[in-house]
């Protein structure tokens, strides 16, 4: 399973870099457990939570937003955290998958107005975000819908 931030959608991994260093500055500890996954990696998570060898559910492949790269799964270091956690990786775009899957966060699509937003606030920062494959190329480009499809997701 990779716990890695730079296998995750660009969007995603700078929200993240930037929560990182809130929680840094805030002092809110936690590991990144999960992050993008093959389908492999999701059958076996997938097969093991139906077997009912796992506390955590797990999507089936195919419908896993840790396979789209939007999603992460933290575990406060300090327990009696993860309010902070939750709070913390909201204001990054984060949407918390709830207390029956804790440990999940998946990001939320943006708009190109947003994601220039986060872009500003990371460069504010010192850090060089990387474009979008589906960055707009003329003078004014509609919004793609490619990188956030809109699909029945399960978290995990």
């Amino acid at each position: 399973m990779g716990t890695s931030i730079l296998d995750l959608e660009p969007v995603t991994r700078l929200s993240l870099r930037l929560a990182i260093e809130e929680s840094i500055r805030l002092g809110i500890q936690f590991f990144i457990t999960s992050t993008v996954r093959s389908f492999a990696e999701q059958l076996r998570l997938f097969l093991r939570f139906k077997a009912g060898l796992s506390r955590f559910p797990a999507a089936p492949p195919g419908k896993s937003t840790h396979q789209l790269g939007i999603a992460v799964d933290l575990v406060p270091k300090n327990p009696s955290a993860l309010d902070d956690v939750v709070e913390l990786m909201f204001r990054h775009g984060f949407k918390w998958a709830g207390p029956r899957d804790r440990v999940h966060f998946t990001h939320q699509g943006r708009t190109l107005a947003q994601r220039a937003r986060v872009a500003r606030r990371a460069v504010r920062r010192g850090i060089r975000p990387e474009p979008p494959s589906d960055a707009p190329t003329g003078p004014v480009a509609p919004p793609s819908q490619a990188r956030f499809p809109v699909l029945p997701i399960c978290h995990s």
